[in-house]
């Protein structure tokens, strides 16, 4: 099965990223956007594993969770991956508590490690996306678009919580589950 391991973000955030979807979508780029319900914040994709590492993860996850307590984070701010010359995807950031984010991933790529999982090779960025760009048709207006929203503001967050979610690929889009969820702090 097909996992990562996440921080959701508040059903109230549902409309705004909506709207901005919206916005996006006037430019004409060629976006297949996320359901701002599903849209969260991937702190590492782990792949296909088997049912049978669940409970390790779950372990590890827990570890973490005793080390790391809750934070505040401001979500705001508009980016896009890889960069503005070609764009794949569309995201929303943290700007506020960003340093939490990333002691967080920290020690998720550590405990992960531990488990045989790859460290990601690249500077963790905490985002959530919110669009896939699937060609560069409009590019021009949809980069104009997101510098007029960059610094977008959402709201803040208390993360509370870190998710093991499996993810099954449907023509309409993902769809998530939860297969663990582990409390900051709990320790």
């Amino acid at each position: 099965m097909r996992t990562f391991i996440a921080v959701d973000l508040p059903d109230r955030f549902c409309n705004k990223i909506s709207e901005i979807q919206k916005e996006l979508k006037k430019s004409g780029a060629d976006i297949k956007f996320v359901d701002p319900e599903k849209v969260h914040f991937t702190m590492k994709f782990l792949g296909d594993i088997n049912q049978g590492k669940v409970d390790s993860i779950r372990k590890s996850l827990k570890e973490i969770s005793n080390d790391i307590d809750s934070f505040k984070s401001s979500v705001e701010g508009l980016g896009v991956f890889p960069n503005f010359d070609y764009i794949k995807v569309v995201w929303i950031g943290v700007d506020r508590g960003k340093k939490g984010f990333l002691e967080l991933n920290n020690y998720i790529e550590d405990e992960m490690s531990k488990l045989g999982f790859e460290r990601e090779d690249r500077d963790f960025v905490p985002h959530a996306t919110i669009g896939r760009v699937k060609s560069g048709k409009n590019k021009d207006n949809l980069i104009e678009t997101i510098k007029k929203d960059e610094g977008i503001y959402f709201g803040e967050i208390e993360v509370e919580k870190v998710k093991l979610k499996k993810s099954k690929l449907k023509p309409q889009g993902p769809e998530y589950s939860d297969l663990v969820e582990v409390e900051l702090g709990a320790g």
